[in-house]
């Protein structure tokens, strides 16, 4: 399960913040809660939850920062005399205990990896109240959702809570087994429809969705819609090296959804060819009929030959507008930062680059070679491609 960061972080050279939400995504997370029991030492299957060896995805920690980390945690489920084991990057309550407690057949995993990236993030002395207050919270919301998930077999009372959201297909494939509803956004980045509950986002599951009786198409527009009029795209303007790239800082689990704020406004987009509608109207005079558009307006993010975007996180989505050559420079710029933010999390999303253009996305990350034993990244095709247009062009006009 994904946590909610309380810390402000900076976003590239600009001195942006986010202060998180206190919201939780239960993508990973089955559904359950409350307990009376002790905290159990793991068996074979798990880890000490007093051990101090750093594992393999905690290795941001050091072995005393990840020892006090783990033993916040301990003495959290102890309090709560909650029967529990460490495996891996996850609590699990087991199958048993979570029908005993909740009358829920299935375990329960709570994810630890990002809530551990926002306690590193943190001084030590903050651990102990991070991790409480973290999982006071979800706690809180298993409960709140037991009780929504009576009504949202009905469509009527669940359409208000549907939502979209982007996560990476390696994500959604290590948290379930179980169908799903999602759609392939572009090369490793699935469309997933989801609950986006008051104090939860969770995948909705293709059975819970089966009984409304509708085409999926409709529940992704619905989706999109939900979250479009419900949270914030705002973005702020930001000089990296005298680069101006415009970054999106969400506070909210959505920051990738601005591809889609992106496209209903690609019209407003200087590349005429990409323009829908009457070619007799300006893109200018076209935004007089837009009565939300935002400010700035997501067509100033569309240059004349598209844009880059990237997802590091689930909060931040970063844009720079193509109109020049000088892509090819900023795009190995922009992949160094989005490889950054995603290595520091937490709610790591694509440490991958995108072209975004004419309303749809390509992925325009970059591979590596030795050259002369050093490493050296490879210009993506698809930028190549874009230079050699834009020089094309200009030839033709001289």
């Amino acid at each position: 399960m994904d946590d909610a960061p309380s810390a402000k972080y900076s976003v590239l050279s600009a001195k942006c913040s986010v202060q998180s939400p206190k919201r939780q995504d239960t993508s990973a997370m089955c559904q359950d809660t409350s307990a009376k029991c002790i905290t159990q030492v793991c068996n074979s299957r798990g880890v000490d939850m007093t051990s101090q060896a750093v594992p393999d995805w905690a290795q941001f920690f050091t072995d005393e920062q990840y020892r006090l980390f783990l033993q916040a945690v301990h003495d959290y489920f102890t309090e709560q005399q909650i029967e529990c084991q460490v495996v891996d990057d996850k609590v699990v309550v087991s199958k048993d205990t979570a029908a005993r407690l909740w009358n829920v057949n299935d375990d329960i995993e709570l994810g630890l990896y990002n809530l551990a990236h926002d306690c590193n993030q943190q001084n030590t002395t903050k651990y102990k109240q991070n991790v409480y207050e973290y999982f006071d919270r979800v706690l809180q919301t298993i409960t709140d959702m037991q009780s929504l998930d009576s009504v949202l077999h009905d469509f009527s009372q669940a359409e208000g809570y549907i939502g979209v959201r982007i996560y990476s297909h390696e994500y959604i494939s290590s948290i379930t087994d179980k169908a799903l509803l999602t759609r392939e956004l572009v090369s490793g980045l699935l469309e997933t429809l989801v609950f986006d509950l008051p104090e939860a986002v969770r995948p909705i599951g293709a059975e819970e969705a089966w009984p409304w009786g509708r085409f999926s198409d409709e529940l992704f527009d619905i989706g999109k819609t939900n979250i479009s009029r419900n949270y914030s795209f705002t973005t702020e303007e930001v000089d990296v090296e005298g680069d101006m790239f415009y970054v999106l800082s969400a506070g909210h689990f959505f920051a990738a959804n601005l591809v889609y704020e992106l496209q209903k406004y690609e019209r407003l987009a200087g590349d005429e060819r990409s323009l829908a509608g009457d070619s007799e109207v300006s893109a200018g005079e076209r935004i007089t009929d837009l009565d939300d558009a935002p400010d700035p307006q997501p067509g100033a993010l569309v240059g004349q030959y598209g844009s880059l975007i990237a997802f590091p996180t689930r909060e931040i989505s970063l844009i720079y507008p193509i109109n020049d050559p000088s892509v090819m420079f900023v795009w190995v710029k922009l992949l160094q930062i989005t490889r950054e933010l995603y290595s520091e999390g937490p709610g790591s999303l694509s440490a991958s680059v995108y072209h975004y253009r004419a309303g749809r996305l390509f992925e325009a990350g970059a591979s590596k070679m030795k050259i002369s034993g050093e490493s050296a990244i490879i210009m993506n095709p698809l930028i190549q491609q874009l230079v050699a247009e834009m020089h094309e062009e200009e030839g033709q006009s001289e």
